[in-house]
């Protein structure tokens, strides 16, 4: 009997230590890669892709391979050798555009298709958006969806996409048409130190303020933009209407007599203030593409802007928004002016001259309470 208990006490300590020892083994391994493609960065997955050759040698060129090869996350669109055939030799020989070029295809973080809505807009790493759907990016089809590797997702494309100008950028680069508006809004630039974004050199020993190294912590800001739209904004979408110098005249002198000055001037009167009443209809929120464009348009302060399209000389695809160059904007000038109601009902100052003076309760003829002043003259 005693013997027959030791073998059971045996066996029972035999199966305790297998148990045990398999345990510990997936224990050990539990945390151990089992997917291969997490041993691979984004650019040796680019590298390997023969495919891709020439997008992985703009990322050598310009240094991107070793940024691809590193710890950070990011999320690449690659384009094939195919969607590069046509590529601008002169963008490839210049180092800063192939910069910009290259980094409109790269983002900071994971963003996978099978994880975003129907379309989102993210940044890039030269400070562009691009609009990310399930299927594209950008024009471009996604033709190889969520390559994850060790650092990232790889995503191939059949197009590339290019470094595009915002609005702002696009209207400060015409050199032919739009001359006047271009020139309006030059003149509302600014700029002021702000200390906070400024570099410090030292302290003064008298003052205890601190001396900023010149040419640092400056700040631009458009006086136009601030009161219309930020069209220097990568993070707002705009459809924007540039007049060639003959439209802006027209219009312009539309409404030119509803701005009339004390001196009059042609400065005050053309430049600045009927000048304002044109453009600041000039911006759309939203980007209305060609296919979409209606007959109007409503800008952002609520007026209809009326859209001939034969009278589009020129379109340019913006990185925040769509810009038409337009010889002719035929305004409705009772929309363009708005009425100016001029109400007195509780005045707190007048001039004292001879007879009575009452302030009276009234309604109106819709039975509105008012305060009206009644001056009895002697």
């Amino acid at each position: 009997m005693m013997t027959h208990n030791k073998k059971n006490y045996f066996l029972m300590l035999l199966l305790t230590a297998a148990m045990f020892s398999a345990c510990k083994k997936q224990w050990d391994q539990h945390d151990a890669i089992v997917d291969q493609q997490l041993n691979v960065n984004l650019f040796q997955q680019i590298q390997a892709n023969s495919n891709l050759s020439t997008f992985a040698g703009y990322l050598t060129k310009i240094g991107f391979d070793k940024v691809l090869a590193g710890s950070k996350t990011y999320t690449v669109w690659a384009p094939t050798n195919a969607a590069l055939a046509s590529m601008d030799p002169a963008v490839v020989a210049d180092t800063a555009q192939l910069h910009l070029f290259v980094a409109n295809h790269i983002a900071n973080q994971v963003f996978l298709t099978t994880a975003i809505p129907a379309s989102i807009r993210i940044r890039t790493l030269n400070g562009k958006n691009v609009t990310f759907t399930p299927t594209t990016v950008e024009d471009a089809n996604i033709t190889a969806a969520n390559q994850y590797v060790s650092n990232g997702v790889l995503n191939v494309i059949d197009k590339a996409l290019t470094y595009k100008l915002n609005i702002d950028q696009f209207v400060r680069s015409l050199t032919t048409v739009g001359q006047l508006q271009l020139a309006y809004i030059a003149r509302n630039d600014s700029s002021f130190v702000d200390t906070t974004k400024a570099t410090v050199a030292s302290i003064n020993p008298t003052t205890g303020k601190p001396i900023l190294v010149p040419g640092t912590g400056i700040v631009k800001l458009n006086k136009y933009y601030n009161k219309v739209a930020r069209l220097d904004n990568e993070d707002s979408l705009y459809t924007y209407i540039v007049f060639t110098d003959a439209a802006y005249n027209t219009e312009r002198n539309k409404v030119a007599s509803y701005f009339q000055t004390v001196t009059n001037s042609t400065d005050t009167t053309l430049n600045i203030l009927a000048g304002f009443n044109v453009l600041k209809d000039a911006a759309i929120r939203g980007k209305v593409l060609p296919a979409n464009l209606p007959a109007s348009l409503t800008s952002v302060n609520g007026v209809p802007v009326p859209i001939d399209q034969t009278q589009i000389v020129q379109k340019y695809d913006c990185s925040n928004g769509y810009v038409y160059v337009m010889s002719a904007v035929n305004f409705n000038v009772a929309t363009k002016i708005t009425p100016i109601i001029v109400q007195g009902e509780s005045p707190s100052f007048f001039k004292q001259g001879s007879g009575t003076n009452q302030f009276r309760l009234k309604t109106d003829n819709n039975g509105v309470p008012l305060h009206d002043l009644l001056k009895t003259t002697l």
